[in-house]
């Protein structure tokens, strides 16, 4: 099955641009820090993106300007020019700076950046090998024909520490009478049967706990699997094309539906793993929500600062047409 191998960091960005930060109630009152997001991994260019958090209760603080910030880029050691935009180019969201050129496995990113009166802050990260699934197998259960299975086989590497993800997407497309409409969804898996990603437990049952994966991205370390090859089994609710003709008072109805589904693997680095587990742990942290448990501090590798730098590889199918009814 043919991957698109390399892919803009903003399909990346997406997933977690609306993610809600928490921090320590000790550190509320701190002073503003700097946030620094960085994806090193994939597409034609690096993103550096920079902001400030706000006290509880500020008032009257003065507007931040990302394009003053001192910020360097070290690639392996030596220091790369980094390139500002104010408008968004392809793949490079507005007010961002960015490192044209690709990266390589193992390319070490390392990132400083000060702004104002703010600490200076630094992280650093490795860029993953990309997730090279062996084969892709979309499929009706055997035993389940109403259920749709995503086989993906892969082999992990023996020699590193890996962290993978994947998420499937349906495209929905809907023709009444002539007009087109299309929506494009996340697929949320049954999990009961895939050992490596289902992690409930008999207290998260006593605990009435569920185990969900934040916008649908599914993800796993290679603790289970080191070095073997391993076929991934995603089970889903089979929906059928279907096409109709039928009356109404007003006349005459024909409508189409189709799916199509497209598969995206993600290679990740220890850090960037740590932070969706981190983000995950508080999407299902439940009796948190209800302050009958604490919520924990989202993950960060910035000193003196927050958010992430995070390698993370990224590949894509085309878009899979739908399987026969029969």
């Amino acid at each position: 099955m043919r991957l698109n191998k390399y892919l803009s960091g903003a399909a990346i960005l997406s997933l977690i641009s609306s993610c809600t930060y928490y921090i320590p109630l000790d550190n509320v009152n701190e002073p503003s820090k700097l946030v620094l997001y960085c994806y090193p991994g994939n597409g034609e260019n690096t993103v550096v993106r920079l902001s400030r958090s706000l006290p509880v209760g500020s008032k009257n603080v003065p507007e931040f300007s990302a394009e003053r910030a001192e910020v360097h880029f070290f690639l392996n050691g030596e220091e790369q020019p980094l390139q500002w935009t104010d408008d968004s180019l392809p793949g490079i969201p507005a007010q961002s700076f960015y490192r044209p050129g690709r990266l390589n496995d193992k390319d070490l990113v390392r990132i400083t950046a000060a702004a104002d009166e703010m600490k200076a802050v630094t992280s650093s990260t490795v860029v993953p090998a990309p997730f090279l699934a062996d084969s892709i197998r979309m499929e009706r259960e055997p035993s389940d024909p109403g259920k749709l299975l995503f086989r993906i086989h892969f082999t992990d590497r023996q020699d590193t520490d890996n962290y993978y993800a994947v998420r499937v997407e349906c495209r929905q497309t809907n023709y009444l009478n002539g007009d087109y409409k299309e929506w494009i969804y996340a697929i949320n898996f049954d999990l009961d049967k895939e050992p490596l990603l289902n992690t409930n437990s008999g207290l998260d049952d006593i605990l009435m706990r569920e185990e969900n994966y934040y916008q649908d991205l599914y993800f796993w370390d290679d603790s289970q699997i080191r070095g073997k090859s391993y076929t991934l089994r995603l089970r889903a609710y089979y929906l059928p094309d279907s096409e109709d003709t039928y009356d109404t008072p007003e006349g005459e109805v024909h409508t189409i539906y189709k799916y199509q589904y497209r598969i995206s693997l993600y290679s990740l680095s220890e850090e960037f793993y740590k932070y969706l587990k981190s983000m995950n742990d508080q999407h299902n942290n439940e009796l948190g929500k209800t302050e009958l448990a604490p919520i924990r501090a989202t993950y960060t590798n910035v000193t003196n600062g927050i958010g992430l730098v995070g390698g993370c590889r990224f590949t894509q199918t085309g878009w899979l047409d739908n399987l026969p009814a029969e």
